[in-house]
């Protein structure tokens, strides 16, 4: 567990200069966890994990983003998806401005043309923002 942490830390220092780039993504294109558990409540969702800990119910894990098989898990999940339907990606591994996963898997789902591309809005990791309100976990 220690070695993942550290892991993780690495990799979010080492992708600090992110948070000096524009992100690819709008405010109206976060999504807050709290209506993200509402929907999973509710509905069914296309809920794409991108990071390195799975961690919210009835989500695929396509793996890390910033891995090119990752990227190309990413691209044959949506193969299936109609890009009119709402597509919500997470990964929570650090803090979002210095995260390497999410910006690579926004961007390639962007570009394949979904319209209702989502990102959830975890701005400290999944732990803090997720897991520590008590919100459901696998």
């Amino acid at each position: 567990m220690m070695k993942t942490k550290l892991f993780i830390l690495f990799f979010c220092l080492t992708f600090l200069s992110f948070s000096q780039e524009k992100d690819p993504w709008t405010t109206d294109e976060l999504m807050k966890t709290d209506e993200l558990l509402q929907k999973l409540e509710n509905e069914n969702v296309n809920l794409i994990h991108i990071g390195f800990e799975d961690v919210i119910p009835n989500s695929i894990n396509a793996g890390p983003g910033m891995e090119k098989e990752s990227l190309k898990n990413l691209r044959e999940i949506l193969k299936d998806v109609d890009k009119e339907e709402e597509v919500i990606l997470y990964c929570g591994c650090c803090p979002m401005d210095v995260c390497p996963n999410i910006r690579p898997a926004f961007d390639l789902a962007k570009n394949l043309g979904y319209k209702n591309l989502k990102l959830l809005d975890i701005p400290i990791s999944i732990k803090a923002d997720w897991i520590d309100y008590g919100y459901p976990t696998k």
